[in-house]
C-alpha cells in the first residue's frame, strides 16, 4: 500500500475517531427556522453533510490508491452512519476530484433522503462545501500547519469564502473538535 498523505490519513482517522454527531435543529419547528426547509428536510440534509464528509475522506483514499479493505478497516465499526456501504459505494464510483465527488454524493443523498433537489439544493450544496473546507482546515490545523499554509494548501485567497472559513477554524485558541463543522453548516443554512 502507498503511504497515505497527511491530510488523507488525518481525515480517515477523524472519521473513525468519533461517532458522527446528531445534528441539532433550531428550537422552533417552523420552516423559517430551518433556512426555508422543513424540519425533516433539514435533519436529513445535515446527516447527508456528515455522510459527505466520510465520502470525501474515502474518495481521497481511493484516489491515493488505498485498498477498499484498508478504508473499511480504518473507519472501524459503524457509528450513527453505516460506513461499510458508503465505502463500497465510493469505491464503485468513477470520479476525478474527491471534493467534487462529495458534493455530488451530497446532492444525491439530499434528493433521496430529504427529497430536496433542483433549485432548492443550491444553498445546502454551498453550505456543505463550506463545511468540507472547515473539515480540511481543522485537520490541517491539527497537523500543525499555519493558517497561511492552510490557505495555500486549500487554494484560498484573502477575502474569499474559503479563507473566511479557514479564519473561523483558526480563530479559537484551541482546535475545534471533530464534528464541530455541523455548526458552520447550521449557521450557513439559517443565514438569510
Amino acid at each position: 500500500m502507498k503511504p497515505l498523505p497527511l491530510l488523507l490519513a488525518l481525515l480517515l482517522s477523524a472519521c473513525a475517531a468519533a461517532p458522527t454527531p446528531k445534528p441539532a435543529a433550531p428550537a422552533a419547528a417552523s420552516p423559517a427556522n430551518f433556512g426555508g426547509y422543513t424540519a425533516a428536510e433539514y435533519k436529513n440534509m445535515a446527516l447527508c453533510t456528515e455522510k459527505s464528509k466520510i465520502a470525501f475522506a474515502v474518495a481521497a483514499g481511493k484516489q491515493q490508491g488505498v485498498p477498499e479493505t484498508e478504508a473499511k478497516r480504518t473507519l472501524g465499526p459503524a457509528t450513527v452512519i453505516d460506513e461499510v456501504p458508503l465505502v463500497e459505494q465510493v469505491y464503485a464510483a468513477s470520479f476525478d476530484d474527491p471534493l467534487q465527488y462529495s458534493v455530488t454524493y451530497f446532492e444525491g443523498c439530499s434528493h433521496d433522503s430529504a427529497n430536496v433537489s433542483g433549485d432548492r439544493i443550491e444553498k445546502p450544496r454551498r453550505c456543505m462545501a463550506m463545511t468540507m473546507v472547515a473539515v480540511m482546515a481543522r485537520v490541517l490545523r491539527a497537523a500543525g500547519l499555519s493558517k497561511q499554509d492552510t490557505y495555500r494548501h486549500l487554494g484560498a485567497t484573502p477575502g474569499d469564502v474559503m479563507s473566511s472559513v479557514v479564519d473561523q477554524i483558526y480563530a479559537p485558541a484551541t482546535i475545534p473538535e471533530d464534528g464541530s463543522e455541523i455548526e458552520l453548516w447550521e449557521s450557513c443554512m439559517n443565514a438569510g
